[in-house]
């Protein structure tokens, strides 16, 4: 089994998570600045949905404010064995009720439900496992490692890369910005947001390969793995901001589009967060004597 030491490791993954359920709560308090025919005004818009619609949009509208008092509490209260599990309970809700309720937690909190969520939340899961997996076959070349980063390296490009949903593959589809820029005379915004995803894609799909190959032992798999944690994060990190100068080029209103950002980022930083904290926890219960559980937090 890991080693989960009383020391500064324990602390700093608890801190983590003290940090992940005041990202949910804040994703809850945080408004969205709106400003239209001359009047300008922030809307707190969780706090304001509750008691005024359905029961389940209450539900969550209330979700990032329940979620993060829960991982708060669990940080600082519950046993190293009990957290990972109640952790990817709470990190993992959302997503489960969007694949069975139409009125789902997650996308409802932020714009309408479409046909496209569940195909979008596959895909977040998937990268979440790429990084997991990279992360801990770069510290430990464990086959828990090996297999999670493998699966989730297959699964990402099946949705990504094949028509899963009977139109075009959500790789080739962002090409379609491009020509959507050049017809609209927009090269500065939707040009250049296009630009930005498809790189960022295409540098998930490098990761992706690269977790698929790692399924077998490989002489430099732990440095190749490392790249591939490395290449997930920071891809990451760069959509909310190429949507942001994105926006901000076709003349959108730069306070709705950064509030809107912020606090879309928060909720699920605070939610994919939640998941890789308890997916880490998880594995390092299982991990040699010999790894730290520390060890999988450091650097990204």
């Amino acid at each position: 089994m890991g080693v989960l030491l009383p020391g500064t490791e324990e602390e700093q993954r608890r801190n983590t998570i003290t940090w992940l359920g005041s990202a949910l709560i804040g994703a809850f308090i945080f408004p969205i600045y709106i400003s239209a025919f001359g009047m300008s005004k922030f809307l707190f818009v969780n706090i304001e949905m509750i008691g005024k619609v359905d029961f389940f949009t209450t539900l969550s509208a209330l979700y990032p404010l329940i979620a993060g008092i829960l991982v708060l509490w669990l940080g600082l209260n519950a046993e190293p064995m009990v957290r990972p599990l109640a952790l990817l309970g709470v990190g993992l809700f959302p997503f489960l009720t969007s694949l069975l309720n139409k009125n789902d937690f997650l996308a409802s909190s932020i714009r309408e439900y479409n046909k496209e969520t569940t195909i979008t939340f596959l895909v977040i899961l998937s990268l979440i496992g790429m990084y997991v997996g990279s992360k801990i076959v770069s510290v430990t070349d464990h086959a828990a490692g090996r297999s999670i980063g493998g699966v989730s390296g297959i699964l990402f490009l099946i949705l990504i890369l094949l028509p899963v949903t009977g139109g075009t593959p959500v790789y080739f589809g962002l090409f379609g910005l491009l020509k959507s820029g050049a017809r609209m005379n927009m090269p500065g915004s939707l040009m250049l947001l296009g630009i930005a995803l498809i790189a960022i894609f295409t540098v998930y799909i490098f990761a992706a390969v690269i977790d698929i190959l790692n399924f077998s032992y490989r002489p430099n798999s732990q440095q190749t793995a490392a790249n591939a944690s490395k290449m997930v994060i920071y891809s990451t990190l760069a959509i909310p901001i190429s949507i942001l100068v994105g926006f901000i080029l076709a003349g959108g209103g730069f306070g709705i589009i950064l509030t809107t950002l912020v606090k879309i980022s928060l909720l699920l930083g605070g939610i994919i967060g939640t998941i890789v904290m308890g997916l880490l926890d998880l594995i390092d219960q299982f991990l040699p004597r010999t790894v730290k559980g520390g060890d999988l937090l450091k650097s990204v």
